[in-house]
């Protein structure tokens, strides 16, 4: 008997099927970790610790301004800042809602 190379099986078909079952490709992206065992608390972004401008590390006493951010001493003024918030459009709002017109009575003709 002669051995051909070419009459010799390379893979049996039990092989592959089990290589296939050891073997699987990712056809969906994995799937995130469930919302059960994590609390369900909303996200909350740690505190600003420095100036976005200067880079000045922030005191207790710093504000923060409309637009959201806080600020050290020497920006917290909205010039000083570029600041995204429209105080101009808000304090007119305010007023106009806040402030009670005050319109004289008419005088009577008759009167006169």
């Amino acid at each position: 008997m002669s051995s051909n190379f070419l009459d010799i099986p390379l893979l049996s078909k039990e092989f592959l099927e089990r290589i296939l079952r050891q073997t699987t490709l990712p056809t969906d992206p994995p799937a995130p970790p469930s919302q059960e065992a994590q609390p369900s608390q909303p996200q909350q972004a740690p505190p600003q610790k420095r100036c976005p401008i200067c880079r000045h590390k922030l005191q207790l006493a710093d504000m923060t301004c409309r637009c959201g951010l806080r600020h050290c001493g020497t920006h917290r003024l909205p010039e000083t800042h570029s600041c995204t918030f429209d105080h101009k459009a808000h304090d007119r709002k305010v007023l106009e809602t806040q402030v009670v017109r005050c319109v004289a009575d008419k005088l009577k003709e008759d009167r006169i």
